[in-house]
């Protein structure tokens, strides 16, 4: 992939994640075809790194339940509710870990 193509992604993933996403649908809707690991390695952990994306949950980076949102949306108590009644549907032996 070339530079120019990986910074489009970037852009996408950014306007994306203006609500919390996991790594898994920005895997889909980027139509990556890798692994989550090297989705987190290869665009979530450096955009987290540059302070332009942001953990909805930093206690649990890696987590299944982790979602990602971009860092220049203000996180509010609606997005924080929709987010605990994911975590409530996940299954116990995940949502318990939380």
């Amino acid at each position: 992939m070339s530079q120019s193509e990986h910074l489009a992604l970037e852009q996408e993933l950014l306007e994306f994640c203006r609500v919390p996403r996991s790594v898994g649908e920005i895997k889909k809707h980027l139509k990556l075809d890798t692994t989550i690991d090297a989705v987190r390695r290869h665009f979530i952990n450096p955009l987290v790194d540059q302070a332009r994306l942001k953990y909805t949950q930093p206690q649990h980076h890696a987590h299944a339940s982790q979602r990602y949102i971009n860092a220049e949306v203000k996180v509010t108590a609606d997005m924080l509710a929709d987010l605990k009644k994911t975590i409530r549907a996940l299954p116990d032996d995940v949502g318990k870990d939380i």
